[in-house]
Parts: structure tokens; sequence; C-alpha cells
């Protein structure tokens, strides 16, 4: 299984990369690493059942920027990190979201609702 990824950082930075899977013994666990472009990528994502039907995600990622000057701004600004925690905010958001039923959600700004005509 492999997937690429791309995205962009400040100054026109664009990373670039595939992701491949990587055989692991535990059944529990997922690993990949990156195959070519101008980041390397490895990491680990871990499932551990809680409880039936809960289940802990952990990712542990390691990178690391080829370019040198990119390097050196990742370190200060943070931006690849950003890009990663803004991802995962939008996968659990997106689970969140299956998780509650459009009849249970309440208005998060009762203001900005849409009034009924009288």
């Amino acid at each position: 299984m492999s997937a690429s990824v791309c995205f962009r950082g400040p100054l026109g930075f664009e990373a670039r990369t595939t992701l491949l899977a990587v055989n692991t013994d535990c059944e529990d666990q997922f690993a990949f690493e990156s195959a070519g472009g101008n980041i390397d990528v490895i990491g680990l994502v871990d499932f551990t059942e809680i409880r039936p039907t809960c289940t802990e995600i952990t990712i542990a990622t390691r990178y690391r920027i080829k370019n040198r000057l990119f390097a050196w701004l990742d370190r200060h600004l943070h931006f690849v990190d950003t890009f990663v925690n803004a991802e995962l905010r939008s996968i659990r958001a997106h689970f969140e979201g299956i998780a509650t039923s459009y009849v249970e959600r309440m208005p998060i700004m009762p203001v900005f609702e849409t009034a009924a005509a009288a």
C-alpha cells in the first residue's frame, strides 16, 4: 500500500513524498516510511482497545526535511507540525461528527441560526 503526501509551507516550501506500509509482527500496529521526495518520514500507528467499540489510536512520526534552509525554518516556525496537527484535528472532527446524530446537535451560536418565518 502507498499514499502520496504533499503540502505547502511558508516561503514556497512544498513537501512531497510517497508513504509505504512496512510489515510489522503486531496486528495492532501499522508502520510506514517514505520513499523519495524532499522529506523523509517514518511512523507508527498503534491501536489499543480501551473497551468494546472504543479504540485509542497513538501516532508517532519522525521526519527530516532534506533542504537545509527549509529544515532550519521548520525548526523555528514548526510548519510541518502545524500541518500534521491540522490534519489530525480534521480527522477528529470528522469522527466526532459521525458519532453524534443530527437530531442531538445543538447550535453553537443560536444567534446565527435561521429564524422561522412567522
